[in-house]
């Protein structure tokens, strides 16, 4: 399993993100995806089973880049 640490700074509409992942093993072609995600969203529902409720709504995926891909650890 991959130990990894990140930190990220917003800046304007610009994100800065830095990370480090160590594997167990050495692996060819590993491949990485960053998913920038919001919390605490609601939406209310207009029709259907659910007509008039308000749903909360977490870990929505805004923005989804990759896959980039890394160099052969080991």
């Amino acid at each position: 399993m991959p130990e990894a640490g990140s930190g990220g700074k917003a800046a304007g509409e610009r994100l800065q993100v830095s990370g480090e992942a160590r594997l167990d093993r050495r692996v060819e072609g590993v491949q990485m995806f960053l998913a920038l995600y919001e919390n605490n969203l609601t939406s209310r529902v207009a029709t259907g089973e659910n007509a008039g409720r308000l749903l909360r709504h977490d870990f929505v995926v805004r923005e989804l880049a990759g896959p980039f891909r890394l160099p052969a650890s080991g």
